[in-house]
């Protein structure tokens, strides 16, 4: 394991353990904790807590400056949809979000993986289209798929 999953499991263990939805850490001393810099931390909370694997991140800075952290309500059937928004999807965004997807049981790792597939780079470059096209063809199918997985459980 990286020294980001570490910091990364430590949080979530921190969340879990949380009376509330979120957390107030201080960077200096998680960056101690670990004995690393703090943009350490902030790569940490910039790749692995986003609102596609169901986070939220506030940070205040100053003497007293905290960032907190908050879990956003697990997604529900209805709900993923209105999150979703496939105009702005890339491929690390899909994958967050199919992370976020598993972590909450609402597919399993097998549904992960064969939906990951369509993610991939290489199966659209012998594809006779432009960049654009073999993007809207990439969203589309993990739309898709996504949809039709939901629409079954």
């Amino acid at each position: 394991m990286s020294l980001a999953d570490y910091i990364e499991e430590y949080i979530k263990m921190l969340l879990s353990l949380s009376p509330r939805q979120w957390i107030d850490i201080q960077r200096s001393e998680l960056a101690g904790k670990f004995n690393c810099v703090p943009s350490q931390i902030n790569y940490v909370l910039a790749t692995r807590f986003t609102p596609e694997r169901g986070y939220l991140v506030e940070s205040r800075r100053g003497g007293n400056g905290y960032i907190r952290i908050l879990r956003v309500k697990p997604l529900s059937k209805k709900t993923w949809k209105d999150l979703f928004n496939e105009d702005k999807l890339d491929a690390h965004k899909a994958r967050d979000f199919l992370q976020r997807l598993y972590e909450e049981k609402l597919i399993s790792r097998r549904e992960a993986f064969i939906i990951e597939t369509t993610l991939h780079e290489d199966i659209y470059k012998k594809l006779p289209l432009n960049e654009e096209q073999k993007s809207l063809i990439m969203k589309r199918l993990f739309y898709n798929m996504i949809t039709a997985i939901l629409k079954e459980s």
